[in-house]
């Protein structure tokens, strides 16, 4: 996984050239790349970096998974507990 300011420098990279592109366009230059091509790029960078971001807070998925999984466990036990000390009050 690239690191996040590698990321943004190439969203940077590609949205000048974008822009270059929009001028050329506009003074009537012949197309070497679409804007289309570029755009979509920048596009499938954003995913990538929103996806970094998040591994770089919260962990890759598995991590996430198994913080999730342990949480869950817990809320079940605690929802036995209380089950238990509910019937045990009531006794």
């Amino acid at each position: 996984m690239r690191r996040i300011d590698q990321i943004k420098n190439e969203i940077t990279d590609l949205t000048d050239r974008r822009t270059r592109r929009w001028r050329e366009l506009g003074q009537g230059e012949p197309a070497t790349e679409t804007i289309a091509e570029l755009t979509a790029r920048i596009d499938e960078l954003w995913d990538e970096l929103r996806s970094t971001r998040v591994v770089a807070v919260h962990g890759s998925r598995d991590d996430i998974r198994r913080r999730a999984d342990r949480e869950r466990r817990m809320e079940i036990e605690l929802a036995r507990l209380t089950v238990a000390e509910v019937a045990a009050e009531a006794a």
